[in-house]
């Protein structure tokens, strides 16, 4: 009978995996996003950050927008770890909304104004924030006007509060079991993580254009809103208009000069199925999608028509801040989605229903340990307690159980196989 394996320490790549598939092992950022945000400030203040509809702001000018809600928040009595609703639609409003609550030292629950009433309802309760902002013209009784809070700030400079890595920087809700609503709460160690991922994976231009595809309702927006903001890159809110309209996006894109984008699987095989002279001048350099593999010959199409473009899958739920492994140019494999490798700072273990891990090959379910794990659920300890335990290969650290059967391949790329349904 085979030896049951070694738990492993730690799961890195192989030496001979793609550039971009191998992220070097660092400590996790000991800041927080509102101190990022502040260096590019300081650093690019008459530089564009962010684009929408016919607006345009610089570093500076946002920042003032930002810091004067933050000292309206931290006037009101809103501080760390506090819970703020945001109930924005695609606009500047959203952006300020997101940056002045952290500013104030709170998290801030995404309420998506294209989500149903119910479910808006539903997450407000849960929540129990301690203030909702909204940018409707008449904000629904109990909740507040963004802009007429926003207002009350008459202070523009920085309000001095420092995020520490650890405190909340966000709480998105998820349906659970029976379609219970689950409050996620995510740490800025966590967000952070995952940016740096992606800028050591594919670097950073000062002015790179950047979109945001995801509504607010979606983790995805996070990072999307975040990562041009962190590294001095331009924000480009995707119009309502052309978000679900391939070709009008296309024309959008190019228009821009759009280098970066996070799309919907349907979406990029549009792009790789649209006759070659469609994507004529695009300027995309770096595609990330997920959810579910794209065909083969999609992947070729679109590296013949945009020379040096670059896609990548990542994979993970809202517990471990989004993505917890990535997989570039992914190439379906039978049967089954590739999910690629760790991010940095992460360990994807491969256990069996006694949390042992499984050979290589073998299938089993997938915990994630590391910087991304969330500290939990809102308000649900023995939904907590049941997905989020003890992490053997971090003595003190917690792993979360993701319910993905995979298995590890001899490289080490992960391959999804189902779902277990326990």
């Amino acid at each position: 009978m085979p030896a049951t394996p070694a738990f492993p320490r730690s799961a890195p790549g192989p030496s001979g995996a793609p550039a971009a598939d191998r992220v070097p092992a660092r400590p996790p950022a000991p800041e927080g996003l509102t101190a990022r945000f502040a260096r590019q400030v300081r650093e690019r203040p008459t530089a564009p950050a962010l684009v929408c509809a016919d607006e345009w702001l610089d570093y500076a000018t946002l920042d003032r927008h930002a810091n004067r809600l933050a000292h309206a928040l931290t006037a009101r009595g809103v501080g760390r770890d506090d819970l703020v609703g945001l109930h924005t639609g695609r606009s500047a409003a959203l952006v300020v909304g997101v940056l002045g609550i952290l500013k104030a030292g709170a998290a801030y629950v995404p309420l998506d104004p294209a989500l149903p009433p119910a479910r808006l309802a539903r997450t407000t309760r849960d929540a129990g924030p301690v203030l909702v902002l909204s940018d409707a013209p008449e904000p629904p009784p109990g909740w507040a006007s963004l802009s007429a809070v926003a207002a009350e700030g008459t202070r523009t400079d920085d309000p001095g509060v420092r995020a520490r890595p650890d405190d909340l920087a966000y709480v998105l809700h998820t349906p659970g079991p029976a379609g219970v609503l689950h409050g996620v709460m995510t740490t800025h160690r966590g967000v952070l993580n995952l940016l740096d991922d992606w800028t050591a994976r594919f670097g950073t231009t000062p002015g790179a254009a950047m979109a945001m595809w995801p509504g607010i309702g979606y983790d995805a927006s996070v990072q999307e809103l975040l990562l041009p903001l962190v590294t001095g890159g331009v924000l480009y809110l995707v119009p309502d208009e052309v978000r679900d309209d391939p070709p009008a996006l296309t024309d959008w894109m190019r228009l821009h000069r759009v280098v970066r984008v996070l799309l919907p699987p349907a979406c990029v095989r549009w792009l790789g199925e649209a006759p070659r002279e469609r994507l004529a001048g695009l300027s995309l350099r770096h595609v990330l999608t997920g959810s579910e593999p794209l065909p083969e010959h999609v992947l070729h199409r679109m590296e013949r028509a945009l020379p040096g473009l670059r896609i990548l899958h990542g994979h993970g739920p809202t517990e471990t801040a989004l993505n917890c492994t990535a997989h570039l140019d992914p190439r379906p494999l039978p049967r089954c989605a590739p999910l690629g490798r760790p991010i940095a700072n992460t360990r994807a273990h491969v256990l069996d229903e006694r949390l042992r891990p499984v050979p290589a090959g073998a299938t089993g379910e997938l915990y994630v340990g590391g910087a991304g794990v969330a500290r939990g659920y809102l308000g649900r300890p023995g939904a907590t307690a049941s997905r989020f335990v003890a992490d053997p290969a971090a003595p003190g650290e917690r792993m979360y159980r993701t319910g993905d059967l995979v298995r590890r391949l001899p490289d080490g790329t992960l391959q999804f196989v189902g779902r277990n349904g326990a």
